[in-house]
């Protein structure tokens, strides 16, 4: 009816319309090829069938097809595709909006949002393979809270996997770059761990100028290497750290004119980063919220978990439905708990036995069923889960090492991470022996199973290990950031009505400080914003704690607060809100320390920061 009434229009006025010549020739083409089609209110949608749609499903009648796409887009082998049971409407959208964007050579943002264990992972997973199987280059990244602050940790990660290893060289440089950013290449030695020398342009840049320059650059690479099709995957994209929200921000409003795909899960709250949501809102973009799974999914999801070929008995359906809660991952905790305590015993697909369900017991909570997984492993597995756990959601097969209490378990800790690997506890990164827990929630569960003390005494020594080795490690601004980072853990460990030691909260200010200072150095002004407000929370804590017999040593720091007041006032000026420690408790503590150390009677008069 539109085109017949646009036809009539376009008699009246005797002119031709560009739309119209465009839906004729494809028409056309429609016609050669002996095609048919339907047309939607606001324009064509050339449909094509689904990979994942039976064949005669109308979901496959309504698919898309591109007549420009390569053959690899429309014929894909399915066997290379992840299952995924149960969200079917959302493994259907996402598909035809890759094979659209695909087709049409432009790239694409792609968004899953949800809460914790409703298998967001495994629909980008799904994404990642119907890209890889149509010759894009896909690269992944799970983003971790400990390393939130790390400028450039996330995006760093991506471009030492894509930059290759003889970039340095001019020739190679000029494949990359424009030719008037080559001379400033240097500027990401701090990003790619590289100690490339500087040049004269470089030299005359501010470090705040090679931040800016570092942020292009990375952006540059990137561009030029998404040429071919290029998937960039992120879970967790909640923690990612500043300076890489702002390499996506800039890659996203240029999506259109490469075929680069930025896919990310991420938890949508109100401190979601701005970046991600405006992301979300652009042309070429796809949102997609996963919620808890309606009761009639569950069946076909339980009976993969516990290999069943036909349908689930209805006492089992009764166990887990209610305790599942629409959560795959609850679901499959609880699968697994059956299958380990033989209370469910499958032979050939078929169940063998069922044991006592406990219909009538208490719901248990996520947390408790990943915990019983976690006590079903042998002791000293354990052991070595719950000691990685308090490096955090990531850590190293070296540092576990270092730390590890029991030097008699260190030559088979490898053994152990290979069976939390076979288990789906963690999975290996794309470092060489790093590992990352398989969700925040197990890695919590894991943490919580260990003793008050045992916290303490693992912060420290870490927190210790990390500042005396930092010296021989390629990324100190990261071990920095890693240092505070243990001793803030380590001081939230306490019992709010117990006071951590003096000294113990004097190395955290220091820790928070340095970090402080290496962020705001390096311009990261959100990042040195939080370790400078930390830094002034616990300087309060010290402040009120005049039973200490150290209570005035704080001269030994005065350097440090005051370098972190003196940056307060750039912060402010970048966040556009005020950053400040309490004036009278701050300068009370360095005017009373000094006067102390010099046998003086302490000043009336306040003295100002400025003033000192």
């Amino acid at each position: 009816r539109d085109r017949k009434k646009e036809k009539e229009k376009e008699k009246e006025e005797g002119k031709s319309s560009p739309l119209k010549e465009e839906r004729e020739d494809k028409g056309k083409e429609r016609e050669e090829r002996g095609e048919k089609g339907k047309e939607e209110e606001e324009g064509e949608n050339i449909s094509v069938p689904s990979v994942s749609s039976p064949p005669n499903s109308p979901q496959r009648e309504r698919g898309v097809k591109f007549s420009d796409a390569p053959q690899s887009s429309s014929m894909i082998d399915e066997s290379k595709l992840p299952l995924v049971i149960g969200r079917k409407e959302e493994k259907h959208k996402l598909e035809l909006f890759l094979r659209r964007q695909i087709a049409k050579k432009e790239g694409g943002s792609v968004s899953i949002l949800g809460e914790e264990g409703l298998g967001k992972a495994l629909l980008l997973s799904y994404c990642k393979a119907i890209a890889g199987a149509t010759n894009v280059k896909v690269l992944e990244f799970t983003c971790v809270s400990q390393h939130s602050s790390t400028p450039f940790y996330a995006i760093g990660a991506i471009l030492r996997q894509i930059v290759p290893s003889d970039w340095g060289t001019e020739d190679k440089l000029k494949e990359l770059l424009s030719e008037e950013r080559v001379p400033y290449f240097n500027c990401l030695n701090e990003v790619l761990f590289t100690s490339l020398p500087e040049s004269a342009q470089s030299k005359e840049l501010t470090r705040r100028d090679k931040k800016i320059m570092a942020t292009d650059l990375a952006i540059e690479i990137i561009l030029s290497l998404s040429k071919e099709g290029l998937f960039l995957a992120f879970e967790n994209a909640h923690w990612m750290d500043f300076n890489s929200l702002s390499v996506m921000e800039s890659l996203t409003e240029r999506i259109d004119m490469v075929p680069l795909f930025l896919g990310v899960t991420l938890q949508q709250t109100a401190d979601t980063p701005s970046s991600l949501v405006r992301m979300m809102q652009l042309r070429n973009s796809i949102s997609v919220n996963v919620g808890p799974l309606a009761p009639e999914t569950l069946n076909p999801l339980i009976r993969h978990f516990l290999g069943l070929k036909g349908d689930v008995p209805d006492d089992v359906m009764e166990y887990i439905q209610p305790r599942a809660q629409g959560f795959s991952m609850f679901a499959q905790e609880l699968c697994i708990g059956l299958l380990e305590s033989k209370t469910v015993v499958i032979k050939d697909g078929e169940i063998e036995s069922v044991g006592d369900l406990s219909l009538n017991a208490p719901i248990p909570t996520l947390m408790s069923v990943i915990q019983s997984g976690i006590n079903r492993l042998p002791n000293s597995t354990q052991m070595a889960m719950k000691i990685a756990s308090v490096i955090g959601e990531e850590f190293s097969l070296v540092l576990l090492r270092n730390v590890y209490p029991i030097e008699e378990e260190v030559p088979l800790l490898k053994r152990h991470l290979i069976l939390l690997e076979k288990k789906a506890f963690i999975r290996k990164t794309h470092q060489v022996n790093v590992y990352t827990f398989i969700s925040p929630l197990i890695h919590e569960a894991a943490y919580s199973l260990l003793l008050f003390k045992q916290r303490l005494q693992l912060h420290e020594k870490l927190a210790t290990f990390l500042q005396d080795s930092s010296h021989e490690t390629d990324d100190p601004i990261a071990v920095a950031h890693m240092v505070a980072y243990h001793w803030v853990k380590l001081l939230d460990s306490y019992d709010p009505n117990s006071q951590p030691p003096f000294e113990t909260l004097k190395k955290a200010i220091c820790s928070l400080c340095d970090a402080g200072a290496l962020s705001s150095r390096q311009y990261s002004i959100r990042e040195a914003a939080r370790y400078f407000n930390s830094g002034g929370h616990f300087l309060g804590e010290v402040n009120r704690r005049k039973d200490q017999p150290d209570y005035f040593a704080l001269n030994l720091i005065d350097s440090r607060v005051l370098y972190l007041q003196l940056n307060s006032m750039k912060v402010s000026s970048h966040l556009g809100s005020t950053f400040f420690l309490e004036e009278k408790s701050a300068s009370t503590l360095t005017t009373v320390g000094k006067n102390k150390a010099e046998g003086k009677k302490p000043e009336k008069k306040k003295r100002r920061w400025a003033d000192q």
